[in-house]
């Protein structure tokens, strides 16, 4: 479950920027995505946001932010950042349509941006998470 707030400020038109810490914990695991990590909410496309949820209204928005925290800096292997995805959507209370229906989006969609990453860029990310205990799959 997430122990803080997401506190962003706007920065471009679906850019935001983390302006204090972001904290998800799980039992034997804490994540902290660090101020000042930018990201772009839910990235679903304009159509399907009354089906899913818009990308800075719905409860899933912590959920993608950590998720693409996770992401950039390669931080787990890709099926457990996806998997924290759906664990963190559903202690947010995102229901089971559209929980799964965003999580089975970046199962299919995310190995292209995964696969895409830059070495240099993945190191640079990884300076936005903290993460402390272990995360079993």
């Amino acid at each position: 479950m997430f122990t803080s707030a997401l506190e962003v400020k706007k920065i471009g038109d679906q850019k935001y920027e983390l302006t204090a810490p972001l904290v998800y914990e799980d039992g034997a695991i804490v994540i902290q995505v660090n101020p000042e990590f930018d990201f772009d909410a839910i990235s679903i496309p304009k159509i399907f946001w009354s089906i899913i949820d818009s990308p800075f209204t719905g409860k899933a928005v912590r959920a993608a932010c950590l998720h693409d925290a996770l992401y950039a800096g390669e931080v787990f292997e890709r099926q457990t950042c996806d998997n924290l995805f759906l664990e963190a959507m559903e202690s947010e209370g995102v229901g089971y349509f559209k929980r799964y229906a965003m999580y089975n989006a970046v199962r299919f969609f995310g190995g292209s941006v995964w696969r895409n990453h830059n070495k240099e860029e993945v190191n640079e990310y990884k300076k936005f998470v903290t993460v402390l205990g272990y995360y079993d799959v």
